[in-house]
């Protein structure tokens, strides 16, 4: 399934077939701690996740599970088919960091902390 250079130019969202429901929450988390990004913007003082792939990836995503975001282009100039989908919703993004994090016993430790400290920042403002 990814042994392709240029995963976030080619890569659609896999069919049940092969990746069965009961790991898809694994398989969103490990492509998300490859292609994902959770920010705190001291500025806005808000939180935001960033995700990066192909359209039909990132709608496959989108529909599993059931997130709202914007959708952004990258590099349009370049004419490849290379998105992002952006969480700005702080429910929206307690909701997807729930969904990968929640049961998953493999993670990378430096972003489920950052996980971990985004759910928790977001609860105790009424997320």
């Amino acid at each position: 399934l990814f042994r392709s250079p240029n995963k976030s130019l080619i890569l659609d969202f896999p069919s049940k077939e092969i990746v069965p429901d009961k790991f898809i929450n694994a398989f969103i988390l490990g492509w998300f701690e490859g292609d994902g990004n959770i920010y705190y913007y001291k500025k806005q003082n808000r939180w935001r996740i960033q995700l990066v792939g192909t359209k039909e990836f990132l709608e496959g995503l989108q529909s599993t599970v059931q997130i709202t975001g914007g959708w952004s282009q990258r590099h349009p100039e370049r004419e490849n088919n290379n998105w992002n989908f952006t969480i700005d919703i702080q429910a929206e993004i307690i909701k997807f960091l729930e969904f990968i994090y929640l049961d998953g016993p493999f993670y990378l430790e430096r972003k489920r902390r950052q996980a971990l400290k985004c759910i928790e920042d977001l609860k105790k403002r009424g997320g």
